[in-house]
């Protein structure tokens, strides 16, 4: 398709340029659009034979060298000598051969990014197909757990969220909107479009297809992939320079041997085998088995760690690195939502734990109200004796929420994993458990809070089954639900941005009391919601109010006023428990480290200052802390290569970027004479996966 702003043009005229209609195309116009566009897949690569693979391990300056010594060898007659050399040798290449394979075979099973089917509509009618034979203009339907076949232009939506994390490094669900948005709306910013290969976790849409196979996001990056040549590590380099210089250090003992032979008169023959013998000696034969046999025993260490090493040099290359430029979202950090903070009747609780599993505890920080009191600041634990209030929270932001966790048990057969997903044992033979969320991550944070606090949410449903509901869009932010209790009267539970709740409630819950809210609590609830959202968490405000038992009225205006506030939930995608002792490795060893990111820079800064990546103290002399700067992708884009190459070791956070800006940071490193790694699980990340040493 010719290249179009979809993002910026109305519906009427997305459908015209299309060439289809809110029915979808028809069988025969798909068939041939199908044969003009091609399938809707990504070009693979062509795949690395084995053979392909061991006659690489041949193209070493000194392997050829030394085959070059076992041909002389042969000649000269010391059949041994060349025995001995060949065997070197075809050992080496045998061990690149059988670790490069293995990485290839392994890598293979990690590449299944497609969605394999897809829901359209042809002619008016649902029609699940697989996802290959979409194409521009189809009309793709789209419900939670799905992932999104090919880019895709919203036309009608239903309180759409969608997990952008791969493709944009966003670690919330992006909340999706039809209106048309500016044509210089950035990539992350187009709310209007959908894009392959990311996942809906909440409501419906509808959507035109405009873009499939290579002409997508995900086309376009394994575009760059396949631009980016691979190049040599500084080990090769090395070994290369070191070859090249035997090489022709043996040229020359060969000619000096034989011209001085010659001028004292003997035979030109003899000389020459004499001058051959000479340098077949000066050739180490067993560096390559030495280099090689060094490099397995690296690989199969990091193998113990759950870690494949594509070819045997990188492991070299890592024990080189300068400079690692790390993605966050699921990385640095875990990509699971986290319930950090909660605010209730003036006090701060701070919740510990990480991730989805249901392990933590809650501690309180003395607040506002209770100054007011006279009661002294200080911490305190909630979970024993369980807390009134929290309770009260926590169950009904449990009973207003569509998300569940699921548990997973299974058996450790190896050694311990610490960066595996939430594991309850770590060491081999044991039971393991991983729990996954099903529905919307920021939900699903609530859930695993209540869940830390022993309620438990299928119970708490069938105690409170739910009977109506006024649900969530983006225009209200909000989302009430409405509950039969066990004494017969109905319960509102309520949750949603806290500023816009915070107006629907007359009352609000005091020392086990319901109190009037009046104008000084008001305005505490709001200095608590704006400094928990400074520290660049995503906050949410909770509500309840009883019915009576008669109500038949479930309307918004019936159910969503005079609310009794309860208090706010305060979470994040926080940072991985290990990731501060590997910053800390990393300072110690002198490596620099510098996060790169899609997410947004208040929330990226956060994390690295919640993880000391914008300043730090050397350890030993002190000496005044050095700040690090922060980078979005459009001040990047300001910045000449000369500009940003003379600050590019200064700057600690890279927040807002896409794959093209963390391709100019790999490079503008590597000019700065920096061994460069990347770390990513990000789409987005690859080509300067690739790119990197």
């Amino acid at each position: 398709m010719k290249e179009v702003s979809w993002h910026s043009i109305e519906i009427e005229e997305l459908m015209q340029r299309l060439g289809s209609s809110e029915e979808g195309l028809s069988e025969e116009e798909a068939q041939k659009r199908l044969e003009q566009f091609g399938p809707n897949e990504l070009k693979k690569e062509k795949g690395v034979s084995p053979w392909s693979i061991f006659f690489d391990q041949f193209k070493d300056f000194l392997i050829l060298l030394l085959l070059a010594a076992t041909l002389v060898s042969l000649l000269i007659g010391e059949v041994f000598d060349a025995a001995a050399i060949a065997a070197i040798v075809v050992m080496s290449a045998f061990l690149g051969f059988l670790q490069e394979y293995r990485a290839e075979r392994a890598l293979e099973a990690l590449k299944k990014m497609a969605a394999p089917e897809a829901l359209v509509l042809r002619g008016g009618r649902e029609r699940r197909i697989p996802a290959r034979e979409l194409v521009p203009g189809d009309i793709i339907l789209l419900h939670p757990g799905d992932k999104v076949p090919a880019d895709a232009r919203l036309i009608e939506q239903f309180n759409l969220r969608v997990d952008e994390a791969p493709l944009t490094g966003e670690s919330v669900a992006v909340a999706k909107e039809v209106a048309p948005l500016p044509p210089e709306t950035a990539l992350a910013d187009r709310k209007n479009m959908l894009y392959a290969g990311t996942i809906v976790t909440y409501g419906r849409g509808k959507a035109a297809v405009v873009a499939t196979g290579m002409e997508t996001e995900f086309g376009r990056i394994a575009q760059m992939i396949q631009m980016v040549e691979e190049e040599e590590t500084p080990l090769e380099k090395r070994m290369a320079e070191i070859g090249k210089w035997l090489g022709i250090g043996s040229l020359a003992v060969v000619a000096v041997v034989s011209l001085l032979g010659v001028l004292r008169g003997h035979a030109l023959l003899e000389m020459f085998l004499w001058g051959v013998s000479l340098a077949v000696a000066a050739v180490p034969e067993a560096l390559p088995a030495v280099v090689t046999g060094a490099l397995a025993i690296g690989v199969q260490r990091m193998a113990r760690r759950n870690s494949i090493v594509r070819r045997l040099p990188a492991v070299e290359t890592l024990g080189c690195t300068t400079f690692i430029c790390s993605d966050k979202t699921g990385t640095l950090t875990k990509n699971e939502m986290t319930v950090r903070r909660i605010w209730l009747d003036g006090e701060t609780i701070e919740v510990t734990g990480v991730g989805y599993e249901p392990k933590g505890e809650f501690i309180i920080t003395r607040g506002e109200r209770r100054e007011e009191r006279g009661e002294r600041r200080g911490t305190a634990s909630l979970n024993s004796p369980p807390h009134e209030g929290l309770t009260l929270l926590l169950r009904t932001a449990l009973l207003c929420n569509d998300a569940h966790l699921e548990r997973v048990t299974g058996s450790l057969a190896g050694g311990s994993d610490s960066t595996s997903p939430t594991k309850a044992s770590e060491r081999a033979g044991q039971k393991s458990e991983t729990w996954t969320l099903i529905g919307d991550p920021t939900e699903g944070a609530l859930v695993v809070a209540a869940a830390k606090a022993g309620l438990d949410k299928r119970e708490l449903d069938a105690l409170y089954p739910r009977i109506a509901e006024v649900p969530f869009t983006s225009e209200r932010k909000r989302m009430s639900t409405i509950h039969a209790t066990p004494d017969g009267a109905k319960l509102v539970c309520a949750k949603g941005a806290p500023e816009l709740l915070l107006a629907r409630c007359d009352r609000i819950w005091r020392d086990g009391r319901i109190v009037e809210l009046d104008a000084a609590a008001r305005g505490e609830i709001l200095r608590a919601n704006e400094g928990m959202a400074a520290d660049a968490l995503r906050v949410l405000g909770v509500a309840y109010k009883e019915l009576p038992p008669d109500a038949r009225d479930f309307g918004e205006e019936a159910v969503e006023n005079s609310l009794i506030f309860l208090g706010m939930m305060a979470m994040i995608d926080p940072p991985r428990d290990e990731v501060r002792d590997a910053l800390r490795l990393c300072e110690e060893a002198g490596v620099e480290v510098a996060m790169v990111t899609g997410d947004h820079k208040l929330t990226a800064v956060a994390i690295a200052e919640e993880l000391g990546m914008l300043g730090r103290e050397e350890r030993g002399e002190r000496r005044e802390e050095r700040e690090k700067l922060v980078l979005t992708g459009v001040e990047l884009d300001k910045l000449s290569d000369e500009e940003f190459e003379g600050i590019v070791e200064e700057v600690g956070v890279y927040a807002r970027v896409s794959p093209e800006h963390k391709m100019r940071i790999v490079e503008a490193l590597k000019r700065r004479g920096h061994i460069v790694a990347m770390t990513g699980d990000g789409v987005n990340d690859a080509p300067a996966l690739k790119r990197a040493d």
